[in-house]
């Protein structure tokens, strides 16, 4: 196939997911560098692969405390996702929330909130749990730290807490 094929370029993003998910950044980082490359070369600059590598390349950088490259990496993969997909797609609920986050680190919860708030309204009542329950969790720390709704801010670790309880009991 060649290491610039699309089916190699995503199994490297795979690959580094999983070190990702383990918190194996030192693994994940390069893969993804070559996984990023790889997607430029073979599907275009824009794609929805590079898309996903930026988001999970902003989210190693904010692990690593490099809140800069962080937000950086966090637009640009979102800027890429809206440029692809539309304002309202699906997709864009991960590098939203990544970027809360990251503005969440960045002791910016004002700016936090509004890429929250988009990813929360994409999200609905529907979506993967474990993925609303960080959302959800995100958006009551900027609004508790903004002292916005306090008693929403609650309703919302309520919510997520209820999301994640059925998660943490089903790995025992």
């Amino acid at each position: 196939l060649g290491a610039d094929h699309p089916t190699v370029a995503r199994a490297d993003y795979n690959i580094a997911i999983v070190y990702v998910d383990q918190g194996d950044y030192t693994r994940a980082k390069p893969l993804l560098e070559r996984s990023l490359d790889a997607s430029r070369r073979s599907m275009g600059a824009d794609n929805k692969l590079a898309a996903h590598i930026l988001t999970a390349l902003a989210a190693i950088a904010r692990h690593e405390h490099r809140l800069p490259e962080a937000i950086d990496l966090s637009k640009q993969a979102l800027a890429m996702t809206e440029k692809l997909f539309g304002p309202e797609h699906a997709d864009l609920i991960s590098p939203l929330t990544t970027l809360g986050d990251v503005l969440l680190d960045a002791n910016d919860p004002r700016a936090a909130l509004e890429p929250l708030q988009r990813a929360m309204r994409l999200q609905g009542d529907g979506g993967e749990p474990g993925a609303r329950a960080i959302t959800l969790f995100a958006h009551a720390r900027a609004s508790w730290l903004t002292n916005r709704d306090r008693e929403q801010a609650l309703q919302h670790v309520r919510e997520a807490r209820d999301l994640i309880a059925p998660l943490e009991t089903s790995d025992e």
